[in-house]
């Protein structure tokens, strides 16, 4: 015979609020073991409780709820180990691109003003594995993280070159409305692994154009 917990049992036992228990069923990451059909009451078996304090602890490490979803449907325990591994190297390149923010902004405080020079350059187009998205500007960190996490082991897996540094283009309605189509990208060499036209998931083989660039340069 199971144990069946109301929703506030629940709660308590797994430090999970009852507003995010009514999200997560909704999004059906964790659904109650029962729902009374007359008062809506949800219901949940004790043996739901690991799974509850799990979904904490991957929250708590700040890790987005589709991504919770899918380490606890993956397939096998390669591809969640691989799931839970991509999260901590997301949050290792928010952590290093925060420290040189940091860095950065410490040197424009405590350093001289330096001469800042802009040229002009011509870019020749380039072919690159692309990650093309509607984005919100309050989300673009955390986009960014995971869009040039998949756009790296997705070269790896192939094991393409690198053409040039990771790169991003970005709409005028980006800036002017808060939300646009950013695509991120990492120019390759055209080689045979990388011709074919479909790629798993999101990421395509795009052509970035050639353009004319201002670029400024610290003296």
């Amino acid at each position: 015979m199971t144990t069946r917990l109301s929703i506030g049992d629940f709660s308590r036992m797994t430090y999970l609020s009852v507003k995010a228990l009514f999200r997560y069923h909704g999004m059906g990451l964790l659904e109650p073991a029962d729902v009374d059909p007359a008062t809506g009451y949800r219901y949940y078996d004790a043996t739901q409780v690991p799974i509850g304090q799990v979904i904490r602890r991957f929250r708590d490490l700040e890790m987005p709820l589709e991504h919770v979803k899918d380490v606890l449907h993956a397939p096998d325990a390669a591809s969640r180990n691989e799931l839970i591994v991509g999260h901590p190297r997301s949050m290792e390149a928010e952590l290093a691109r925060t420290q040189q923010a940091v860095a950065s902004l410490r040197a424009i405080l405590e350093g001289p003003s330096a001469p800042i020079t802009v040229e002009y350059r011509m870019v020749a187009a380039t072919s690159a594995l692309a990650i093309s998205e509607l984005v919100a500007m309050a989300d673009i960190e955390t986009w960014w993280a995971e869009a040039f996490d998949e756009l790296h082991q997705a070269l790896r897996s192939v094991q393409g070159r690198r053409r040039g540094p990771d790169g991003a283009l970005y709409p005028s309605e980006f800036f002017e409305d808060e939300l646009g189509a950013v695509v991120a990208f990492v120019p390759v060499a055209a080689e045979p692994g990388l011709a074919g036209p479909e790629w798993a998931g999101r990421i395509q083989r795009v052509e970035i154009p050639g353009a004319e660039l201002a670029v400024t340069v610290l003296d």
